[in-house]
């Protein structure tokens, strides 16, 4: 019989839940192991061991090396999620071929995930980081509720729980942080859009960077507001493999991942399958084993991936024989883990009872077993590369288980009374173009952090502090007592800008403001320099007499109705922009509304909406704004051809190379003493 090749094994965890692992790599392979403890179950598969904590990089890594020096290692792997970032250094000093350990510390750190995720525009849900109370509070209120909460760097479920209203976020904030107390790569809590949709996952075998997701997972989740798994059940023919399997793959990409197995979790949204998070490794529960069962693919035994040899021909699948199977009973959440007495492996405590087997017909003594069926399938072909399906294989089965804004360009004032015929064609896309009305005039800036350096100036100079990420999450600017919050929420569902004001900050807004993300950026200046003005002066509470708010719209030739019920509504010239006043807002309902070019396309329509405790002074300079017919700056190109009959371009002074990176608004003159925006 030819020698097979060897594979180091690394923690192999329990025989309950993992036993299935290490019996499949040993079908195919000779093991070694590095384990923490002496080997009990584990002697039956294995030829060789060393004794050393997979925690402790130094004892792993002298374990490693001993072991490489009596035997031929073609390839090393772990399913234990907390030991992936030690086990890739090892593999990497074995001189092994795998994904990096920076990689893998990606894939432990859900916000991490997050960033590459946006980068890579892979769907997934909003989320900010919070290290506090008072910062989780503004990341839900930015993001609205419901909110999810967890470690960011966790495991297992483990401190995950939804929180629908803010009374509730004082306890999902503290469970998530007792289980981010516990993790090795980061302490903080990450709050995350909650995604409306049955959950289910994706398995899925990388090799040389080629991506193929062999099996869908559809779950049961236990009672809200935790997100406990209590139910698995895995069928071959499942249509929502050709749906889910390149989002899957796309988000493996994403990460950097180029070997191994991986189970990402997603959920199937109205808008389509939106990322939840990927595991650098074999599922948990019995997944992996359920795979097996319906699909004949074992994945805890894939190709060796050392460079020195190819892989070997994949294992025949086990033949089909009966099993058992057992329901798992809810559980009311993880609890933070207890760990050992070297404080490095964790625990599950608070759910001890969800343990029993599923790999005999030995029931655990809180879970009664029950019959798990199989169905035939035919011959189907086995997608590359994961090992090969058995035409005899069961076909299903289931089991319970920024650069600061360009100088300002001087703009001569004019009205626009009647629509004036202008070829936008005659311009270049990146001519320089003064343009009015400035509410046809687009957003101006496109880049989220210079539009928000630019929207969010006086604030800034008035002391706020700002959140800006790198990439493509949402901005935030906070008043120096919290009370007061900014938001800009680039490339979302909802994405647009946000401004609230709270009277306790763990409590409802006690007003919003909220445009669309093709609102002129000047209008929003003027805004936020309002706000600034009427927080300095302690008056955000003050609602003055309404006329304020329409007079600048009147002077401007704006027409004028008044319906049955008392609304006022106040019409452009061009009849292409309309202001809605309610005579009786509720407290749910919006006491001033503005839409622009609402039967067009592109970036000239959007919208405003003030609700109805915003003070009439902000909404004020807001209309002011909006009726003003000074010309704002822009490139031609970003200027909607439909509505050229509308527009009055000039051309305009031309800015130096530096500030042409993108198509830039006029900024307001800065004050005496201001001061660029000071980010955090």
């Amino acid at each position: 019989m030819p020698s097979r090749p060897t594979v180091l094994v690394v923690a192999p965890a329990d025989e309950a839940l993992r036993g299935y692992c290490l019996d499949q790599v040993a079908a195919a392979y000779d093991v070694v192991l590095i384990t923490g403890s002496a080997p009990t179950w584990e002697h039956r598969c294995i030829r060789d061991v060393e004794i050393a904590d997979p925690a402790d990089e130094t004892a792993l890594l002298a374990a490693g090396q001993a072991l490489a020096a009596r035997h031929t290692l073609h390839g090393v792997v772990t399913w234990s999620e907390w030991d992936l970032v030690n086990v890739a250094r090892l593999a990497e000093h074995l001189g092994l071929r795998t994904n990096t350990p920076q990689v893998i510390r990606d894939c432990r750190n859900k916000a991490a995930q997050r960033t590459l995720f946006a980068r890579q525009r892979v769907p997934s849900a909003k989320a900010m980081t919070a290290h506090t109370l008072l910062e989780a509070a503004l990341a839900a209120e930015t993001i609205g509720y419901p909110v999810v909460l967890k470690p960011a760097a966790y495991a297992a479920s483990i401190g995950v729980s939804r929180a629908t209203r803010a009374e509730q976020l004082p306890g999902a904030f503290n469970f998530a942080q007792a289980g981010a107390a516990h993790s090795r790569e980061s302490a903080a809590v990450l709050v995350e859009e909650y995604l409306h949709g049955p959950e289910i996952s994706a398995e899925c075998v990388t090799h040389q960077g080629r991506t193929s997701a062999v099996a869908v997972t559809r779950k049961t989740l236990g009672p809200a507001p935790y997100f406990e798994e209590i139910a698995h059940s895995v069928d071959a023919n499942d249509p929502l493999l050709e749906q889910v399997g390149p989002v899957a793959a796309s988000a493996v990409r994403a990460l950097g991942l180029t070997d191994g197995i991986q189970h990402v979790e997603m959920r199937l949204t109205e808008a389509g399958p939106r990322l939840i998070e990927v595991n650098a490794r074999i599922a948990g529960d019995l997944i992996g084993h359920l795979v097996h069962l319906a699909t004949g693919i074992n994945l805890p035994a894939p190709p060796p991936t050392s460079p020195a040899a190819p892989p070997p021909t994949s294992p025949e699948p086990a033949v089909r024989r009966p099993v058992s199977a057992c329901s798992t009973p809810p559980c009311p959440g993880r609890s933070p883990p207890a760990t050992s007495a070297k404080g490095s492996r964790p625990t599950h405590r608070g759910c001890a009872r969800c343990t029993g087997c599923a790999r005999s017909a030995t029931p655990s003594p809180c879970r009664p077993p029950g019959p798990c069926t199989a169905r035939a399938s035919g011959s189907s072909p086995s997608p590359a590369p994961a090992p090969a399906r058995s035409n005899n294989a069961p076909a299903s089965s289931s089991t319970s288980s920024p650069s600061p804004p360009p100088r300002p360009h001087s703009a001569r004032t004019f009205r626009k009374q009647e629509p004036v015929s202008t070829d936008l064609d005659s311009f270049g896309p990146d001519d320089p173009v003064l343009v009015s009305p400035r509410y046809l005039a687009g957003p101006g800036l496109e880049q989220p952090p210079l539009a928000a350096a630019m929207v969010w100036s006086s604030l800034t100079n008035a002391g706020w502090s700002t959140h800006t990420p790198d990439d493509w999450r949402p901005m935030l600017c906070a008043s120096p007592c919290q009370l007061v919050r900014a938001a800009h929420m680039p490339n979302a569902t909802d994405s647009g800008w946000k401004t609230a004001v709270y009277e306790d900050a763990l409590a409802a807004p006690w007003w919003t403001a909220f445009w669309s993300a093709e609102t002129p950026a000047e209008l929003l200046t003027d805004f936020h320099r309002a706000l600034a003005e009427a927080h300095a002066a302690g008056s955000l509470h003050s609602l003055t007499s309404a006329t304020a708010v329409y007079l600048p719209l009147l002077n401007a030739g704006w027409s004028h109705t008044v319906d049955e019920r008392g609304n006022q509504r106040f019409t452009s010239p061009d009849r292409l922009a309309t202001v809605t006043g309610q005579r009786r807002p509720s407290h749910v309902s919006d006491a001033w509304s503005i839409d622009v070019a609402p039967g067009t396309t592109g970036s000239c329509r959007w919208s405003a909406r003030f609700s109805k405790q915003v003070p009439n002074a902000l909404v004020a300079a807001f209309t002011t704004s909006l009726a003003d017919t000074t010309p704002v700056y822009r490139r031609a190109g970003t200027l909607p051809k439909e509505l050229g009959s509308y527009l009055v371009t000039e051309p305009a002074p031309a800015l130096g190379r530096s500030e042409a990176a993108a198509p830039a608004p006029v900024p307001p003159p800065a004050g005496p003493g201001q001061s660029t925006a000071r980010q955090r």
